[in-house]
């Protein structure tokens, strides 16, 4: 048997054990040694998700150690490896161009047909796993699918030298993509959020202005005092975000969203957007590749630690959970360490 954490449904999470996949041709089992909490986790425990699939074993940051494997494989027994959480055919025009993101089959561990790494243990394909270079950790492994949308969302936004961006959610990827934005040069940065505490962490990594959105108003600040910006990024995506982005951005700028919009999020003024001939995108998933997200990490300019604000155990997971989505404490990127036990 495997400990897991697992969600039955909407609200409903717990401490389980369940059986131990027997391993298919092509496939790996990994001893999971660091998992990170991400939003979406917490939407799927909070029934938010309308692509989630109930029960499921969360859990797609992960980073290990792989313990066995079955038939053919790429990987040794022992190798230490992060995952692309992403499954996928391998045999569509997508996935030969390593798009995976866009295969029409591709199922998301932890989140969609699969179950994920809140567990000791999880089985992944080998076409999911990723060596970790010799001079990565496995929170750095862990934390290596946060960094490749933080880098995919600012490569989408074509952020260069000089750029102003306005940053709307600072969670744990709002946090990195104000570092990836800046190392790809841009210039002043603000970050808008709800949490005081989030926004203290925000100027701790040097943004040029921080916006509490419950008390100052976003287009009063980004667009009559600043002037506008050349990018927005959207990780909130809600119909007032993004009618407050299309408002704030600069005539010929560009917007990203990489939050999940809301259902009425397309009830934004498209008309405004067009007469300043804005270029919206959207950012989800990523390819096949993770090295952009290696180097950025290998390199050491990303800093991880202050995002990095709670580790718990399995045991210790559910209650953290809610304590999450009831934003209760000060948390940010949660770790878990699936071989410790709560003393």
């Amino acid at each position: 048997m495997v400990k897991a954490v697992q969600v039955s449904g909407p609200t409903a999470i717990s401490v389980v054990d369940l059986p131990r996949p027997v391993l298919t041709p092509g496939q790996v089992r990994v001893k999971v040694h660091r998992v990170g909490v991400c939003g979406t986790d917490i939407s799927l425990l909070a029934g938010k998700l309308p692509f989630a699939c109930y029960p499921i074993v969360p859990g797609h940051e992960l980073a290990g150690e792989i313990i066995e494997t079955a038939g053919e494989s790429s990987f040794e027994i022992g190798a230490r490896v992060a995952a692309n959480p992403l499954e996928h055919c391998g045999r569509c025009s997508a996935c030969e161009a390593g798009n995976i993101q866009y295969c029409e089959d591709v199922a998301v561990l932890g989140v969609v047909r699969r179950d994920g790494a809140f567990a000791e243990e999880v089985v992944l394909d080998d076409s999911m796993v990723r060596d970790l270079p010799a001079a990565l950790s496995y929170d750095d492994g862990a934390m290596t699918e946060p960094v490749v949308i933080a880098e995919r969302t600012v490569r989408r936004g074509g952020i260069g030298r000089g750029d102003c961006v306005a940053v709307l959610g600072a969670g744990n990827i709002g946090l990195l993509l104000i570092q990836v934005a800046r190392l790809a040069g841009a210039g002043k940065v603000l970050v808008s959020d709800m949490l005081e505490y989030r926004l203290a962490l925000a100027r701790g990594l040097g943004v040029d202005r921080t916006l509490n959105a419950s008390v100052e108003d976003l287009v009063d600040v980004g667009r009559d005092e600043l002037g506008g910006f050349d990018v927005v990024i959207d990780g909130v995506a809600t119909e007032q975000t993004l009618q407050q982005s299309i408002e704030i951005c600069r005539p010929g700028g560009r917007i990203v969203i990489y939050g999940v919009p809301d259902p009425g999020a397309l009830g934004v003024a498209v008309l405004d957007a067009f007469r300043k001939d804005l270029t919206i995108h959207t950012s989800r998933l990523y390819p096949r590749s993770y090295q952009a997200g290696f180097e950025l990490l290998e390199s050491a300019q990303l800093d991880l630690e202050t995002l990095i604000t709670t580790r718990v155990t399995l045991d210790e997971l559910p209650s953290t959970l809610r304590d999450v989505s009831a934003q209760k404490g000060e948390m940010l990127k949660v770790l878990i360490h699936p071989q410790e036990t709560t003393a």
